[in-house]
């Protein structure tokens, strides 16, 4: 069964609001890293001959940013809802407009096991069916997490945008400051021998959250090693908290890619047939 295609005028406008609202983010984002909140301290012990390098972070990230980042995450997911409402409006399935939304199916749930549950999931397939018709189904099905395909189906950016979305209606986002510790290490220069007997940096790459005084990597020569020059880099950014659905990563990042991801899925949308 062919349903007829959706009018994506409103979730068009839905997305378009959106990356207005990441334009100002990283307006401020540039403005925010523009002042150096971010430094490092580099600090060596000669009785343990360990070099540790330390943050030092200057302000806080401004809290006003959470709700800004909350308007982004709800006018992507507003934007799918949109297409199922589309979709409900055409087939004439006349379902609870209060239910109506875009599918998102959590693959890490178990599944139904008790008749009742396995018939439940059976009609509430059955009616997605009616309402959406096969050709758009098969899309959705596309665009979902799978957990049988991907280890990180989290990371699936229609599952992260359900999940920020429903972080954002109970909570605000906690956004903390992260660095990536960049992976070129120089130590040392031309003929010079180095003997490194421990070295820990952030995993993988990363430390996410950096605070003042976090430890952002330590080294420990060789007793037999001269003073050599060891140079770092570390580049600073703004990211989710770990607990979160963020997971940790970088905001600006993250939000590009669900920007991205929801617009791909509309193209889509309007090419079915």
């Amino acid at each position: 069964m062919n349903n007829p295609p959706p009018d994506l005028v409103g979730s068009r406008i839905k997305v378009q609001r959106a990356k207005e609202q990441f334009q100002d983010l990283i307006t401020k984002a540039q403005d925010f890293m523009n002042l150096n909140p971010y430094g490092v301290v580099i600090e060596d012990n000669p009785q343990t001959g360990e070099r540790v390098w330390h943050a030092r972070v200057s302000r806080p990230i401004p809290p006003e940013w959470s709700p800004l980042i909350g308007d982004i995450v709800h006018n992507l997911r507003a934007a799918l809802d949109y297409v199922a409402w589309q979709f409900e409006a055409a087939s004439g399935t006349r379902g609870d407009p209060r239910s109506i939304q875009f599918p998102i199916w959590d693959r890490g749930a178990p599944a139904p096991t008790t008749a009742r549950a396995v018939k439940d999931h059976k009609a509430k397939r059955k009616r997605q069916e009616d309402t959406f018709g096969l050709p758009a189904m098969a899309l959705i099905e596309r665009l979902q997490p799978d957990s049988r395909r991907d280890r990180d189906w989290i990371l699936n950016p229609l599952w992260m945008l359900h999940q920020l979305d429903i972080w954002d209606k109970h909570k605000l986002f906690v956004v903390v400051g992260g660095t990536v510790v960049n992976a070129r290490t120089t130590i040392g220069g031309p003929g010079q021998d180095v003997h490194i007997e421990s070295m820990s940096v952030g995993s993988p790459g990363s430390v996410v959250p950096i605070a003042d005084g976090t430890e952002l990597m330590r080294l420990k020569l060789g007793a037999d090693t001269p003073n050599v020059d060891v140079k770092q880099t570390f580049t600073a950014f703004v990211a989710f908290e770990k607990t979160g659905p963020g997971q940790g990563k970088g905001v600006l990042e993250t939000l590009d890619k669900l920007i991205s991801f929801v617009d791909q899925a509309l193209t889509l949308f309007a090419a079915l047939p």
